[in-house]
C-alpha cells in the first residue's frame, strides 16, 4: 500500500486510509454511506486536513445487484492533480466481509483528451486495468463489476476520435502503464441485473 505520500494529501487519503478504513468496517452500511464518519477518524488519526479538498463535495451512489452483490460508490470533487480520483468504488461480493477497492484516476491528456486510468487498489498492489476516455460513473461501475468477478473489464472509448498520432500515444501510454485488454468484447451485457441508487 502506498505510503509515501504526506498524511494531509488527498493521495493519502484515496489509497491508503480510505482502502484500509473500509476493509476495517466488515461492510458496516453506516459507515461506508458517510464521508462525514471519514473526515472525523481522518482528522484524529493525521491531525491534519487535507489541502484544497472539500469532503461536503463527495457524493455516495449505493449500487444493488440482482446476485446479493453490494457496490458503494463515491463521486469524489474533480481531482486537479494525478493520479487523484474521479471516482472510487468499494464492491462487496455477497456475504463477504471485506469488499474490493477500485478507483478511476486522473492520468494523462493525450492532443487535449483526457484518459482517465481504471485501476484496483489493495494492501499490497496498485493495479492499472484500463484507460477510458470520459470519467463517467456508469462507464466505471460497467468496469468494475467485471474486474470484481474477475474478469476483463468493458472500456468504452466514447467520443475518442483517433489518429496516427493519437493511436500512437495511446499505445505508448498501454505500454508504459502495463494495461490489459478486453477479452470479452463479444459477452453479452446485464445492464438491467444491477440498481444505482443516490444517498
Amino acid at each position: 500500500m502506498h505510503t509515501i505520500e504526506p498524511v494531509d494529501s488527498r493521495y493519502y487519503l484515496e489509497y491508503t486510509f480510505l482502502p484500509n478504513y473500509f476493509d476495517s468496517l466488515n461492510g458496516n452500511p453506516n459507515i461506508l454511506t458517510d464521508p462525514e464518519k471519514w473526515h472525523k477518524l481522518h482528522k484524529k488519526k493525521t491531525k491534519k486536513e487535507i489541502k484544497n479538498f472539500d469532503w461536503n463535495k463527495i457524493m455516495v451512489h449505493i449500487v444493488t445487484e440482482k446476485c446479493g452483490d453490494i457496490c458503494y460508490l463515491y463521486t469524489f470533487p474533480e481531482p486537479k492533480e494525478i493520479p487523484n480520483c474521479f471516482f472510487i468504488c468499494y464492491y462487496i461480493e455477497k456475504n463477504a466481509k471485506r469488499g474490493k477497492y477500485f478507483t478511476l484516476e486522473k492520468s494523462y491528456e493525450i492532443l487535449g483528451q483526457k484518459t482517465p486510468i481504471i485501476c484496483g487498489v489493495d494492501r499490497y498492489n496498485h493495479q492499472n486495468y484500463g484507460v477510458t476516455v470520459k470519467p463517467d460513473k456508469e462507464i466505471f461501475y460497467k468496469a468494475v463489476r467485471k474486474l470484481a468477478k474477475g474478469k476483463s473489464p468493458d472500456i468504452p472509448n466514447n467520443g475518442f476520435i483517433l489518429n496516427d498520432e493519437m493511436i500512437n500515444g495511446v499505445l505508448k501510454l498501454m505500454e508504459k502503464e502495463n494495461l490489459i485488454k478486453n477479452e470479452d468484447e463479444n459477452e453479452e451485457d446485464d445492464d438491467n441485473e444491477y440498481e444505482f441508487k443516490d444517498v
